[in-house]
């Protein structure tokens, strides 16, 4: 068995510090975690409000009622996040209704052939996740399904065939929100992207 004991380490390297420094610093990223912009990871709850809770799970439902495939773009935990928590829900031999196909995460232009000629008999609705509304391989997946999208939907129907979750104030996506008119989930400041799984 191998042990590791950084005590003697730990000790040389504090008294090598400004102690007064050291515990200041300390204390800081201790009330982050408790009470400041880190305390999402243990409160999260207090993020989504009972009226946003109603608003998903009525989206949820509007989806799961208006389309054959639901197309989730994102990466890192915007997909990853997304996906974990899909399969871990759903049985093991059951596919799901509607289909979920994830995009984002690659640029292969083979998957997006094979995509685009899936869904185009299809009745689709979008999510794009991407907080800062930058993110190359997201805006690139959104670029070629709205495009596909707006050749199959009226400018009426993509309102109900889109959704952007992203920043709640500022960026990209969500300028297009504004100027489409989309349903926008918004990702609090204070969790980054790769957290907007929650």
């Amino acid at each position: 068995m191998i042990k590791s004991d950084f005590n003697k380490f730990t000790s040389k390297f504090i008294t090598n510090l400004d102690k007064g420094k050291f515990n200041k610093q300390q204390k800081q990223i201790t009330n982050a975690f408790t009470t400041g912009e880190l305390n999402y990871w243990n409160s999260l709850d207090s993020f989504v409000s009972k009226e946003e809770l109603n608003a998903i799970i009525n989206v949820s439902n509007y989806i799961k009622d208006n389309c054959d495939v639901f197309i989730v773009i994102g990466i890192g935990g915007s997909y990853m996040g997304s996906k974990a928590i899909i399969e871990a829900l759903l049985p093991t031999f059951q596919k799901s209704s509607p289909e979920i196909i994830f995009l984002g995460t690659d640029l292969s232009s083979d998957y997006y052939k094979e995509v685009i000629e899936y869904i185009k008999d299809k009745e689709v609705i979008v999510n794009v996740i991407s907080k800062s509304g930058n993110t190359l391989e997201p805006n690139i997946a959104f670029d070629i399904i709205s495009y596909v999208m707006d050749g199959k939907y009226s400018k009426e129907e993509l309102v109900d065939r889109i959704i952007i979750t992203t920043d709640k104030k500022e960026g990209t996506l969500r300028e297009l929100a504004k100027k489409e008119g989309y349903f926008t989930f918004d990702i609090p400041k204070t969790i980054g992207g790769r957290f907007s799984v929650f």
